[in-house]
């Protein structure tokens, strides 16, 4: 989803997702950077599989990606 200036995309398992996806639009801060935020709404079965949630921003040449499945999260 483009915002302005940065794409961001999602994608579970590989596969890109489209529907149940919210991204702010970007703020300027302070110190002359900008801030957004973007959320996936995920089913408990998606995650309970163990598949990979990645969230990916793109700004000019720039990429970023994070992920994250449930086997790499604490449980505390």
């Amino acid at each position: 989803m483009a915002v302005g200036f940065a794409d961001v995309s999602w994608s579970v398992g590989g596969s890109l997702v489209t529907s149940g996806i919210a991204t702010s639009n970007a703020v300027p801060q302070a110190d002359k950077t900008f801030q957004l935020s973007s959320f996936m709404t995920v089913d408990t079965s998606e995650w309970n599989q163990d598949k990979q949630f990645s969230c990916k921003v793109t700004l000019g040449s720039k990429i970023t990606e994070k992920r994250i499945k449930k086997s790499e999260c604490s449980t505390e």
